[in-house]
């Protein structure tokens, strides 16, 4: 990858590549035009990206298997009953404000980590699920 070129995430899947402006003396590095920033930075999900974890997968693939409890045992630290935790580790159930705070004062990263989390997933699966039926309002002065 050339120096004058980098690839910046844009956190929702794709990437945009960002090409500085020319210098003088090299007239062969491209320069996009506004648009084309637009269009990449505020890209919608589609059914190939890759979806975004759910909580339950981080805590199933990542957290789980480094700790000494299992899941009816890290349910019982929590304070919640193993069905609720189950089916979070299953992704069949989105991770509440209330068990947010519980895991993250449990694992040290805080609610808003958990929070985040279960957004990012909820916000790809609504994109993917299709277009929203609400039409847009139409913005101007009463008279």
């Amino acid at each position: 990858m050339s120096s004058r070129v980098r690839r910046i995430s844009t956190g929702v899947g794709g990437h945009l590549w960002r090409v500085p402006s020319p210098l003088p003396s090299s007239p062969r590095v491209p320069v996009l035009p506004q648009t084309v920033f637009k269009q990449a930075m505020f890209k919608d999900a589609t059914a190939l990206d890759q979806p975004p974890p759910h909580p339950g997968e981080l805590l199933r693939e990542d957290i789980l298997p480094k700790l000494t409890l299992d899941s009816a045992g890290l349910a019982r630290h929590l304070g919640v009953e193993s069905a609720t935790l189950t089916e979070i580790i299953n992704e069949q159930r989105p991770v509440t404000l209330d068990l947010a705070r519980r895991l993250g004062a449990a694992f040290g990263q805080g609610a808003r980590f958990w929070l985040g989390v279960q957004m990012q997933f909820d916000l790809w699966k609504m994109q993917v699920d299709g277009p929203s039926s609400v039409l847009p309002v139409a913005w101007g002065r009463k008279v």
